[in-house]
């Protein structure tokens, strides 16, 4: 049922509308972490709205677990989910943000101080 109204949803809003939104945010989002002094691993020309990051000398899921604390929700993405690239790249787990449709940029900015807090 939930999956039902999340599509009407989608639909009414306009899938085009939701990707410019997202990809937008996103690209916003990797701009202001790096902003801040912090690395994205994001690559290719055309991005998703997918942002990964790191936090120097912390483990992904520690800042995961201490965003959660102020109420901010982020992923983990761990060498096994792309084995192949994290490898080739010799990545660490990375935050993984993603930014919706319904996010705001003053929750970006939230969210990239915690961030930037968590890195001092």
């Amino acid at each position: 049922l939930g999956l039902g109204v999340a599509i009407d949803e989608a639909l009414a809003l306009g899938l085009d509308v939701i990707e410019y939104h997202v990809t937008t945010m996103a690209e916003l989002l990797r701009t202001k972490l790096e902003d801040a002094g912090l690395e994205t691993f994001d690559l290719g020309r055309a991005k998703s709205g997918l942002v990964t990051t790191v936090v120097p000398g912390m483990e992904a899921a520690e800042v995961k677990d201490a965003l959660r604390a102020e109420d901010i929700n982020v992923s983990v993405s761990a060498p096994g989910s792309t084995l192949l690239d994290f490898v080739r790249r010799d990545l660490p787990s990375l935050v993984r943000i993603s930014p919706h449709y319904y996010n705001t940029e003053h929750e970006l900015d939230v969210a990239v101080a915690a961030l930037a807090a968590l890195a001092r």
